[in-house]
């Protein structure tokens, strides 16, 4: 999801819509508009609620506990979006902007996927010419799904403004993208095939599980680079397809699990210079993370664990930070017990030099590199980090003996 250009904080915060002259008040006494935000506003409220209880746990205990019980459940919410959305069709105070919540949020839990591809068909079929999906392309590059590219590919090729085509397009290639690598770590993992079969799909993974990642990386590279030569002046946010699109083929082309990780050179946080490549002989965890992030900051307590038990091996967790105030993350640095060396991506906050280069649209985005600095993992976070980390030190000793 790219956090710094899509504003989806207009659709989980936003207030009810007016209510059309015809609005009908449901059995609490609320317009199907004012309803669904309550929806939106209760689930987004009890989501918060957990993140924070995660941060503020102070023993592992407390944490398991709480990670025991998991986030609130989105599926059942979607559900009611849908059915609010079903019942209303013609109502601007709901659609599309519960659909575009389903599509966005709905989905990625066991028992969603029927839901949020029902909302992606509708969307498809009645809102592929509308701007306000433009939002939605890239929030659906992320997960493989069958629902999604064909919304992709029917708002690229409908008879929409050349911004959202341009969007679409852009997207379609970070698709594919993501896919080639949602393909290799079902190599890589062959057991994760059974536990994504309800989120996915069974015969997607089936699909997937026997595919070619070098033909989604070929289709990306198309598709992508026809979109930064036909809608490459388009502005998006604060940037254009064509600058996000040729960021996307840099990140194809060079950080690619298998590639050497690029250089990184600049200051950490207290000014001093700090250098990737002086790292090699170490296996390195890559953290691109934000104080300003409920995600990144539930990983604190996992990190410092981490330092913890790999001292005197050849380890190193460096951070690529991307808060804005400086002085304010210096407090919370030493609050949490922060002790790991960070670059920091500058005043811009995420739009900051590093970020740019490795083309990181989400935090935290992780990268776990081998002794040579060949990228091995990508996103991976807990408990998979652990054993992502531990078999390359395992490499290490091999080759040391």
């Amino acid at each position: 999801m790219r956090i710094a250009v899509l504003g989806l904080a207009g659709w989980l915060a936003a207030g009810p819509a007016s209510a059309a002259p015809d609005d009908k008040p449901d059995a609490k006494g609320l317009s199907p508009g004012e309803a669904m935000h309550k929806l939106i506003s209760d689930y987004q409220t009890a989501v918060n609620d957990y993140y924070e209880k995660l941060r503020d746990a102070k023993t592992d205990d407390e944490r398991d506990k709480i990670t025991a019980k998991g986030p609130p459940r989105c599926a059942p919410v979607a559900a009611r979006m849908l059915e609010l959305s079903e019942k209303n069709p013609t109502d601007k105070a709901v659609n599309p902007t519960a659909l575009l919540w389903i599509a966005a949020r709905g989905g990625y839990e066991p028992g969603a996927r029927k839901t949020r591809d029902k909302a992606l068909d509708i969307l498809s079929r009645e809102y592929a010419n509308d701007p306000q999906v433009g939002n939605l392309c890239l929030v659906l590059t992320q997960v493989p799904s069958e629902a999604a590219e064909k919304f992709l590919r029917a708002v690229r090729d409908a008879d929409g403004p050349d911004a959202l085509k341009g969007q679409a397009a852009l997207a379609l290639g970070e698709y594919w993208k993501n896919t080639a690598e949602a393909v290799r770590r079902l190599r890589r993992e062959p057991g994760l095939a059974e536990g994504l079969g309800e989120t996915w799909g069974r015969g997607l993974v089936n699909h997937l599980s026997t595919a070619d990642p070098d033909q989604f990386v070929a289709d990306a590279e198309k598709v992508l680079q026809a979109a930064a030569d036909k809608y490459g002046d388009i502005a998006y946010g604060r940037t254009t397809v064509g600058e996000l699109a040729r960021g996307d083929l840099f990140e194809l082309r060079n950080l690619a699990i298998g590639k050497v990780a690029p250089e990184i050179e600049g200051d950490d946080l207290d000014g001093k210079a700090l250098k990737l490549s002086d790292y090699r002989g170490k296996v390195v965890v890559l953290d691109f993370w934000g104080n300003w992030v409920i995600g990144c900051r539930a990983m604190y307590a996992h990190e410092r664990s981490l330092v913890k038990r790999t001292e005197g091996k050849p380890f190193a967790l460096l951070g690529i930070n991307s808060d804005a105030d400086k002085d304010a993350l210096k407090k919370a640095l030493e609050k949490e017990e922060i002790t790991w060396r960070s670059w920091w991506n500058g005043p811009d906050g995420t739009g900051g030099p590093l970020s740019k280069k490795w083309n990181v649209h989400s935090w935290p985005t992780t990268y776990v590199l081998d002794a040579k600095g060949v990228i091995r993992y990508k996103n991976v976070r807990g408990e998979k980090m652990d054993e992502a980390v531990d078999a390359l030190l395992k490499e290490v000793d091999a080759g040391a003996k």
